[in-house]
């Protein structure tokens, strides 16, 4: 892990962003639309619940995740 200097608690322990749940959730997200518009089909059938779904799901992350990442291994 790598060490990552925050202001209020010194340094502390960092996970590599690869690691990272809500990096891929995002990465995955920002794929499948732009899959959708490329090749013409309906993955995603309503842009709406999408969105919310997204949103949810990226909170819950937001509750899970502990420690923050670094670009370093």
């Amino acid at each position: 892990m790598a060490q990552v200097r925050l202001q209020d608690r010194g340094w502390v322990d960092a996970k590599w962003f690869i690691k990272s749940w809500t990096i891929w959730l995002n990465l995955i997200a920002i794929v499948i639309p732009v899959l959708d518009f490329v090749l013409k089909t309906n993955l995603i059938a309503d842009k709406d619940i999408y969105a919310l779904l997204l949103a949810i799901l990226n909170i819950l992350l937001r509750f899970k995740t502990k420690e923050p990442i670094s670009l370093e291994r």
